[in-house]
Parts: C-alpha cells; sequence; structure tokens
C-alpha cells in the first residue's frame, strides 16, 4: 500500500487537438475517468493542495494532466486516450 504523502505520480498530458476543443469532448474525457478510478482526489489548481489517493488532473486552455497513483492505473488511461508527451 502507498503512503499518499509520498511520490511517485504517473503522469500523462492530453493535449487540445482539432475536434476535441469543445466542452463535450472534455466532459467525455472526465466522466470515463470517474467510471473508470472513482472520483477524482481533488480538481487540481495546486499538486500539493492534497494528497493524491488514486488520481487527479489539472486543466488549462491547451491541456489536461492527469495524475496516478498507480502506474497501472496510469496504463489503461494512456491505452485509452492515448499520450502525446
Amino acid at each position: 500500500m502507498h503512503s499518499y504523502k509520498e511520490e511517485p505520480y504517473y503522469s500523462f498530458k492530453l493535449d487540445w487537438k482539432e475536434g476535441q476543443n469543445d466542452n463535450a469532448f472534455w466532459e467525455e474525457v472526465i466522466l470515463w475517468m470517474t467510471t473508470e478510478f472513482g472520483l477524482p482526489s481533488y480538481k487540481v489548481s495546486n499538486w500539493r493542495a492534497s494528497p493524491i489517493k488514486r488520481w487527479a488532473y489539472q486543466s488549462s486552455l491547451d491541456d489536461m494532466i492527469f495524475r496516478f497513483r498507480d502506474k497501472e492505473d496510469l496504463m489503461i488511461a494512456k491505452l485509452r486516450w492515448g499520450n502525446d508527451g
């Protein structure tokens, strides 16, 4: 079992692409993530706001960054949504 105050976190970035630059696409991503992994630890404006229990995300005008506690969860998300970074 992980201590939630320790790293590592496994992360990937999902960049905006043509056809994905609307709220409907991003809502689909978050809905899938929530269905697959449960509620995020928090909506991130500061990664240190609270420990990540399973997953969390940070969004901007250009991309979304997802962080996972477990490498297996990261791999499932990458397989579903791809990885640009």
